[in-house]
């Protein structure tokens, strides 16, 4: 994570949690992910959460029966989420390393699952990540990610926001939500998602929320490379769930 991105999540580390709290425009995530996660993963399995922020998808993972590890490179999400939600089935891990392309802290096929909430938008050397994810999940593991859905109208009305905000930038009225839209760069086209993933073996079984502003993922790690020629849902040479 480069040193702007971590310090912008560091500064938001005291407000994170509002977020998932019941009316918080985050909260929708924690179900989504727990309901792709349980009909694929037993109970006791062990994820990862990379990115885990201020720990309350991590912790509701947990509560599902789930062994979880999350990890941030942001100090203060980590003591936060530590303070707030640490347990026998939830730890939190300060990801020291620059986020270039050092490996995770972590041996071979150690996870069943690597879940990544709205993280990837964010991050550079994508492929390398990508391919560290599979190298630390068991065989036949899962990953599980939001991505911005470029086609929902929420995305158009952001480029005209980014426009907006920078012509304003001179007002901390305007700065942080200007930040979080340029930090976010990786907005891409879901056949490109698709595309990243299978170069890293990641098959995409399953794609959740077409109609709404986040894509979630759903994808399982091959022995092959997976090589996605059509986007298609109708295609029958695709083998691919789509699900609104």
């Amino acid at each position: 994570m480069p040193d702007r991105l971590c310090d912008y999540f560091d500064r938001e580390a005291s407000m994170w949690e509002q977020y998932y709290s019941t009316k918080g425009c985050m909260r929708g995530r924690i179900g989504r992910f727990r309901q792709a996660l349980q009909p694929k993963l037993p109970r006791g399995s062990i994820v990862l959460d990379f990115g885990c922020g201020s720990g309350d998808l991590s912790s509701s993972i947990g509560a599902a029966g789930y062994q979880v590890v999350g990890i941030d490179q942001a100090p203060n999400m980590i003591l936060r989420a530590t303070e707030r939600l640490a347990s026998e089935r939830v730890t939190f891990q300060l990801l020291k390393e620059s986020c270039g392309k050092a490996p995770l802290p972590f041996g071979d096929a150690v996870f069943d699952a690597v879940i990544c909430s709205s993280v990837l938008e964010y991050m550079d050397c994508l492929e390398f990540w990508l391919r560290e994810f599979g190298r630390i999940c068991r065989p036949g593991g899962w990953l599980f990610a939001t991505v911005p859905n470029m086609l929902h109208p929420k995305r158009s009305i952001e480029k005209i926001e980014i426009i907006v905000r920078s012509m304003l930038a001179g007002s901390d009225q305007h700065a942080g939500r200007l930040e979080y839209l340029t930090l976010s760069k990786n907005r891409f086209p879901l056949r490109r998602w698709l595309h990243l993933l299978g170069g890293a073996q990641w098959h995409a079984v399953r794609i959740e929320g077409r109609m709404k502003d986040l894509l979630l993922i759903a994808a399982r790690h091959c022995e092959e490379r997976a090589v996605w020629e059509d986007t298609d849902p109708s295609s029958s040479a695709q083998p691919l769930k789509v699900a609104r």
